[in-house]
């Protein structure tokens, strides 16, 4: 298992995840980072517009392997 950082970008400013979280391979990373994408959707419903926003995915080296 590798350790896969999940930093958010609202159009503005990088929330980073220091934290992150250990999962198996990259479908889990991919699962991983459409869940957290539709919690922010559920969790911020009136903001208007989400073009900006971004989920960043990183492996533990700080490399990112995708945009979510």
């Amino acid at each position: 298992m590798s350790r896969y950082h999940f930093h958010v970008f609202d159009g503005q400013n990088y929330h980073w995840d220091h934290e992150g979280m250990m999962l198996p391979d990259l479908a889990a990373v991919a699962e991983e980072a459409e869940r957290r994408a539709r919690s922010i959707l559920e969790s911020r419903s009136r903001a208007q517009d989400w073009t900006a926003w971004i989920i960043d995915v990183r492996g533990n080296d700080g490399i990112t392997l995708f945009h979510y």
